[in-house]
């Protein structure tokens, strides 16, 4: 509920016009995931919030992994039967039958879609540590930094300018 409510923010937040009052998917996913995020440190008992954090632990890996198993897919996707066991055996000891990967919604409804959840992930902790970091738990503060300094600007700023903003967090293109 919460990365949907994020997502409802992120576009409500959003202040440009045009062109930059769009977003791609990628920023689409990473501005809910960083909301999402940021909510649950902020409502969440440390029990509950010990919990999340485990889970998005594991789908990060999952989703870093369907990513991987997708990118090897569209090199070879004649391979697609023997891809699958290498990649997801990772994560499940026994990922069943070699045929499963054609169940995955992400191969046929959003392809080459699902590493933005990783991005999203990585970039809600390096943003969620610097808010904690720097307003301590004022929820208010952090979400006024959150809506001047990302949601604002909408798609008129990248994704690494946003991160710009966070000291030692850029991405780097290497």
């Amino acid at each position: 509920m919460l990365h949907e409510l994020g997502h409802g923010a992120a576009h409500a937040g959003n202040q440009e016009r045009g062109l930059f009052l769009s977003w791609t998917a990628t920023h689409d996913e990473v501005m809910a995931i960083v909301l999402e995020h940021a909510a649950a440190e902020l409502l969440l008992s440390d029990n509950y919030l010990a919990a999340a954090r485990a889970i998005w632990a594991v789908e990060s890996c999952r989703c870093a992994l369907s990513a991987l198993f997708e990118f090897a897919l569209w090199q070879t996707p004649d391979r697609a039967e023997e891809l699958y066991p290498t990649y997801y055996r990772q994560i499940v000891r026994d990922p069943g039958p070699p045929e499963l990967w054609v169940l995955d919604s992400f191969r046929s409804i959003d392809p080459v879609y699902i590493y933005t959840y990783v991005v999203g992930a990585a970039t809600a902790n390096r943003t969620v540590s610097f808010l904690r970091n720097r307003f301590g738990n004022d929820g208010r503060r952090w979400g006024r930094w959150l809506a001047n300094r990302w949601l604002a600007s909408g798609r008129r700023l990248t994704l690494p300018e946003k991160l710009a903003a966070i000291p030692g967090a850029a991405w780097h293109h290497d």
